[in-house]
Formats: structure tokens, sequence, C-alpha cells
């Protein structure tokens, strides 16, 4: 069922997608995991001169964060970086938009599904190219990480271990977005609607987690959000395997993938 000639396409169209921001995710972990321990001090001096900070930084790492260690919240921020959640749900959004998408809105999905293949097999393939795109987007972030660590002191660098844990949890949800954009993507017939789409509700999660540190009513509603399943800090303090929220944020983007395959093999398609 898998066709290797559709995942090399998917890859020679996406690897320049990959490479740029795999290269700003490289400098981005690069220079955060440099500045962060060095600056922790100053930072922890001005939460303490303002609460509020404080209140948004629990709210943006979760419980535990004001008793945390230095060195675990300059991890924990790195990783939770607006910059780094960015690039990551950039990726997924503008790589999984494209089928089919893009190619109605092009004009190009006739001669697509002209070629002797299964919309499954085109489905599979563009899936298996996003995940060889994203490991190497995550392997670019440890690695950015990996040469920043080595400017600062080895008391304050992370584990390695530990980073890996957190970069799976991360790649977890990369994966429940891009089962999301592609499940927009086939319910599309302009690229521009899906991905707004993919964007608008990635905001709406990253704000409902935010608003649910800080504002009580929106706990109740807080599981809503696939940043909910996603905390570093609760990794780097010695938790372990997020097992639960891995299964959360994995089960969403498959379940998505799947209903998005259903949807891609029985809906009508010609160029616009």
């Amino acid at each position: 069922m898998i066709n290797v000639g559709l995942i090399r396409r998917a890859l020679r169209e996406t690897w320049g997608t990959t490479l740029l921001l795999g290269g700003v995710l490289f400098a981005f972990a690069g220079v955060l995991a440099i500045a962060l321990p060095r600056f922790q001090r100053q930072v922890e001096e001005k939460l303490q001169a303002m609460p509020f900070l404080q209140v948004m930084r629990e709210a943006m790492l979760g419980e535990g964060a004001g008793t945390a260690r230095g060195a675990e919240i300059a991890v924990s921020i790195a990783w939770a970086h607006p910059a780094i959640l960015s690039l990551i749900a950039a990726h997924a959004i503008i790589c999984c938009t494209r089928v089919p998408a893009a190619e109605v809105e092009r004009g190009s999905i006739d001669i697509l599904m002209g070629l002797p293949i299964s919309r499954w097999q085109l489905h599979l393939a563009e899936g298996l190219a996003w995940i060889g795109g994203i490991l190497a987007m995550l392997a670019l972030g440890i690695g950015g990480s990996w040469v920043g660590s080595r400017f600062v002191e080895p008391s304050l660098r992370p584990d390695p271990w530990t980073l890996l844990i957190v970069v799976a949890n991360l790649g977890s949800l990369a994966g429940a977005v891009a089962g999301c954009a592609t499940l927009f993507s086939t319910l599309s017939d302009r690229r521009g609607r899906a991905a707004m789409a993919g964007v608008v509700l990635t905001l709406g999660w990253l704000v409902l987690n935010y608003l649910a540190g800080i504002w009580e009513p929106a706990q109740s509603v807080r599981w809503l959000s696939a940043f909910d399943y996603y905390r570093p800090l609760e990794i780097v303090t010695g938790k372990g395997w997020p097992l639960a929220n891995l299964a959360v944020l994995l089960g969403t983007g498959l379940v998505a993938w799947v209903v998005a395959g259903v949807v891609f093999s029985r809906r009508a398609l010609a160029s616009l």
C-alpha cells in the first residue's frame, strides 16, 4: 500500500519548508539555551517584583513553576517558548494542507488523480513524508539546544534523556496539529482557507490554555486545548514519560488523519 514514489515526491516538495523552518528552530533553540540560563537570576527578580508576570509564567508552564529550580525553569521556558511552538505548528500546517487543497486550487489535482494510484496511497504518503519532516525539524531543535548549551555551565545544561522526552511530547503536539490541518485540507478547495482554519484552531488552543491558568471559569474546559497535554516542566522536574498526554495528542492526530483519509477517499475532486 505504501508508494515510495509518492513519498519521494512529497519530500521533494516539502524539503525546502522543513530546511528553512528547521534552520530557524536550530537558531532559536541555540539562542534560548544560551540566554535563559544566564539571565535566569534577573528574570526571577523581575518576577518577584511583578506578580502578574509570575502568574503568566505559571499559565505557560503549568503548576509547579513557582517552586521549580532555575535550570528547570530555563529548559521549560525554552521548549514552551511561543517561537518554538509557532515554528512546529507552521511546519505542520504548511505541509499538511498541500493535498488536496493546494492541488485543487492550482489545478493539478486532475493530473495527480490520473496516476495509477489510490487516494489512500496518496494520503498515506503525505502523512509519512510529514513524519519524516517533523523528525528532521525536531532533530535540528535538539542540535541547536545542544550547541547552545556548550556555552553555559554544565550544571545548567539540560539532561539529554529528559530533553528527548520533552521533544517527544512536542512532536506529539505537532501530530495533533498536523492531523487537524490534514482534515481541514480535505474539507476545503482552497489552501488558504485550510491553513487559516489550522492557524485559528492552534491559536484557540493556545489562548484557552493561557486563560485556564489565569481565569478560573476557563479551567473546566482546559482539557479541550491540545496545549494542556504538553507540559515540559513536569518532565524536567522528574515525572518521566507523560504517557497519558502522549496518548491524547497522538490519538487526536491519528483520529483526525483517519477521518481526513475517509473524506479524501470519498469526496468529488476537480480543478477549480
